[in-house]
């Protein structure tokens, strides 16, 4: 249970000293150790609190996008486990390129495993993301989200005619 004191704090060492003598102690130096080490970015989901992870995105959703929100069932299976990734990894990545948007998980639990866009107009999509991959679920999300209102009105506008 040796750990290199000699580039720490006094009060650091003094938790070394204790930790030479109680197992309990050296744990939680050794684990505020690797804290330290990687920036606090430790944990089974680190990637999606990294600056990186999240620059990646390049969703810029639509101005009268006003609410998404998950419904995601439990526990997951084959069926459900692209839409619980796409929440882990894609959710966080879609939130800081929106800041405006209000980003949620629904608390229900029903069997109906949805991404629901709410609009500032009172309309609402429902995207099924049932036995679907992180990347589909993005893919209709940009297809319905990120239509500007320009092209809605011209899609109104042909099936007028």
């Amino acid at each position: 249970m040796e750990l290199a004191a000699e580039h720490l704090s006094p009060f650091l060492r003094k938790i070394f000293q204790m930790a030479d003598k109680s197992r309990l102690v050296y744990k939680a130096a050794k684990r505020y150790l690797d804290r330290q080490a990687t920036g606090g970015k430790i944990g089974r989901f680190a990637v999606q609190r990294t600056l990186e992870h999240l620059k990646r995105c390049n969703v810029v959703l639509s101005e009268d996008v006003k609410q998404l929100r998950i419904n995601l069932v439990d526990p997951v299976g084959k069926h459900n486990n692209g839409a619980h990734r796409f929440f882990w990894e894609n959710f966080p990545q879609l939130k800081y390129k929106n800041p405006r948007v209000d980003f949620s998980r629904s608390g229900k639990k029903s069997l109906a495993e949805e991404l629901l866009v709410k609009f500032e107009d009172g309309r609402e999509e429902r995207i099924s993301t049932v036995e679907k991959n992180p990347s589909q679920i993005m893919q209709e999300l940009t297809n319905v989200a990120t239509m500007s209102s320009t092209r809605l009105e011209s899609s109104v506008t042909d099936d007028d005619t």
